[in-house]
C-alpha cells in the first residue's frame, strides 16, 4: 500500500462520526491506484493485524477528539512519541473492550511496529458527542475544509510509490526516445507528449533523477547517464519483452553493439559496412 486515508469514529455519536463521514466523501473521488482510502473504525487491535499483512508507507488519520480547544476547528499534527508502558497497555485494554479513537489507534499500531514513519492527523475539535446522527454545524463546515486538504494534499503530493513508477516510466521514454533516434537530450515538455504526467511534477520527478545519477541536467536538456542508460535498457525490456522480438534494437546477435545498452547502435536496424 502507498498512501492510506482513513477515518476513525462513531457513526452513531453526532459529531464523533466526523472521520467515517469524511472518508464517505472521499470515496466520491477518484483517487491514483496506490491510494486507499478506508474506514478504521473497527478497531486497533485489528487495525494492526492489517497493517503486518500489508503495510502503508504514508497515513492520514482523520477523526474527532475532545482535548479542549476551539469547537468546530480543524487541527493537523503529526503524532508525537509514545507514552508510557502503562499507557499503551491501558490503550490496548480499551481496544479489546471496543473503544474506538485516533489516540489509540495510532498508539497501539506504533507499539506493534506498524505504523509507517509518515502520518499525519487531521481532527476537529467536537461540539456535540452525544446519541445522534448528522454533525453540528460547526463540524459540518470542517468537514468540507477536511475534504479539500487531503485532496489537494494527497493528490497534488504523489507519495513515494508513485514517484517510483514515474520514475521507471521517464526511463523507458528517455530510453525509447534515444533509441529511435529523437534525441539523447530532451526538455521535459518532450516528454510529456508520451506520458501522462503534469510537467510539473515531471520536473520533480526528473530533478529527483538528476540527484540519483540517472540522468543529466544541461541547460534545461535531460540526458540519460551511463547508469540511467542501463537502468532504462532493464526497465524498457522488463516492460516490452514480449513484444520486442527484434524491434527497438534488440536482436539475437549476441555481438551486436546494442547488447552493451546502445539501441541506436543496433546491426539489424543500422546496417553499417564492413
Amino acid at each position: 500500500m502507498g498512501t492510506l486515508v482513513a477515518g476513525v469514529g462513531y457513526r452513531n455519536l453526532r459529531d464523533l462520526s466526523f472521520g467515517p463521514l469524511v472518508v464517505d466523501r472521499l470515496r466520491t473521488f477518484a483517487w491514483p491506484p496506490e491510494v486507499e482510502i478506508e474506514d478504521l473504525s473497527y478497531g486497533p487491535i485489528s487495525a494492526v493485524h492489517r497493517f503486518q499483512e500489508c503495510p502503508a508507507v504514508r497515513m492520514v488519520l482523520i477523526g474527532a477528539t475532545r482535548r479542549n480547544r476551539v469547537p468546530g476547528r480543524l487541527y493537523r499534527f503529526r503524532p508525537g512519541p509514545l507514552p508510557s508502558a502503562e499507557e499503551v497497555q491501558q490503550r490496548v485494554g480499551e481496544a479489546l473492550t471496543g473503544v474506538i479513537s485516533l489516540d489509540n489507534l495510532w498508539m497501539i499500531c506504533r507499539a506493534f511496529g506498524v505504523l509507517p514513519d509518515d502520518v499525519e492527523i487531521l481532527e476537529v475539535e467536537p461540539v456535540d458527542e452525544g446519541w445522534g446522527e448528522g454533525l453540528t454545524p460547526e463540524v459540518a463546515q470542517a468537514t468540507e475544509r477536511a475534504v479539500e486538504w487531503v485532496r489537494r494534499r494527497v493528490a497534488e503530493e504523489p507519495g513515494p510509490l508513485l514517484n517510483l513508477r514515474r520514475r521507471d516510466e521517464v526511463l523507458q521514454v528517455l530510453f525509447w526516445m534515444r533509441g529511435e533516434g529523437i534525441g539523447d537530450a530532451v526538455r521535459p515538455g518532450e516528454i510529456t507528449g508520451f506520458l501522462d504526467i503534469p510537467e510539473r511534477d515531471l520536473r520533480r520527478v526528473l530533478d529527483q533523477m538528476v540527484e540519483d545519477g540517472l540522468v543529466l541536467d544541461h541547460e534545461g536538456k535531460f540526458r540519460l547517464t551511463e547508469s540511467g542508460l542501463a537502468e532504462g535498457r532493464r526497465r524498457f525490456v522488463e516492460e516490452f519483452a514480449p513484444l520486442l522480438r527484434q524491434g527497438h534494437g534488440e536482436c539475437n546477435d549476441p555481438e551486436c553493439p546494442c547488447q552493451d545498452g546502445d539501441p541506436a547502435a543496433c546491426w539489424t536496424r543500422n546496417p553499417v559496412s564492413l
